[in-house]
């Protein structure tokens, strides 16, 4: 009986073709990537799970069961957080200096960034220049000016002060909100300029009424990235802030950290306390941020 190999032979043949190489390939990067991705959110799951029973669980059981479920729901840890610790003040400081910051960054960030996008200048080599300058501010590191930053904060009076720490923050955000705003002010159609104009609007009416309100997406996106940054942010509030009645929630959470034994219960409370406001954001907002951040991708 005659066995016909050209069936297989035709498929072998196939399978070393480049293009079937490839496909082969592709496939597999399509996979590994899959799998990278689903560690990730199961670590991420994980660990959210780890520090929501971590905080139900009383410090005496943190030190006799270790890892273990907890037997009974402590409510006294947030009871310690809001009687002792005084989490309120710090969550009103967190708060409030967002708010204020995200404001004033978003504010100033939007009308630089429409200056660089839609009016050109010298060229165009002007909007090049500037937008070169804007995005070479993120790649200095914070710590290499951190130094001559706190004299020259403490030379104006502004060391240990919440109004320093809103003008950092918005100076530290703007970098990256011109980056984005530019490119999404780019997508925007231009004839709507060319008619307001006709119309006899000035370009600060054109700006406000027209472009401003078009670009909704985008400013809700890096709203929400300097929001989630400047609640989170730990380093230069703890530089330059000092007093306790000042400290912003993250520099709270840290103080409990302080000599030899601390509670538990207490920090896994803290914690959780001081990231569940952000989850909600994104979770609210996470179409949102996707929106924004691809329709400003489509224009460099």
């Amino acid at each position: 009986m005659a066995v016909n190999l050209r069936p297989v032979g035709q498929t072998l043949a196939q399978l070393s073709r480049p293009d079937a190489l490839r496909a082969i390939g592709g496939r597999g990067l399509t996979w590994l990537g899959w799998a990278v991705m689903a560690f990730y959110c199961a670590t991420s799951v994980v660990s959210l799970v780890w520090l929501i029973y971590g905080a139900l669980k009383g410090h005496q059981e943190w030190l006799v069961s270790g890892l273990a479920l907890p037997k009974r729901i402590a409510w006294e840890n947030f009871e310690t957080l809001w009687q002792v610790v005084r989490i309120d003040t710090f969550a009103f400081n967190s708060f409030y200096i967002t708010a204020i910051s995200v404001a004033g960054t978003v504010f100033l960030s939007a009308m630089a960034a429409y200056v660089i996008a839609r009016i050109e200048f010298w060229g165009g080599l002007g909007n090049k220049i500037v937008l070169f300058y804007a995005i070479s501010s993120m790649m200095v590191p914070f710590f290499l000016y951190l130094v001559p930053l706190y004299f020259l904060m403490r030379d104006f009076g502004l060391v240990n002060s919440h109004v320093g720490l809103i003008l950092l923050y918005t100076h530290a955000g703007m970098a990256f909100d011109i980056f984005v705003l530019t490119g999404f002010f780019k997508t925007l159609p231009s004839e709507l300029e060319e008619a307001a104009t006709i119309d006899g609007a000035s370009p600060m009416a054109i700006y406000w009424k027209i472009m401003l309100p078009l670009a909704q997406p985008g400013l809700i996106t890096v709203a929400i990235f300097n929001t989630i940054w400047y609640w989170n942010e730990f380093f230069v509030a703890l530089v330059f802030l000092r007093e306790r009645e000042l400290h912003t929630i993250p520099i709270g959470m840290w103080s409990l950290l302080g000599g030899w034994v601390f509670d538990y219960g207490v920090l896994f409370a803290g914690t959780a306390a001081m990231i569940l406001p952000m989850l909600i954001i994104f979770a609210i907002f996470q179409s949102r941020i996707t929106e924004g951040l691809t329709v400003g991708a489509l224009k460099g």
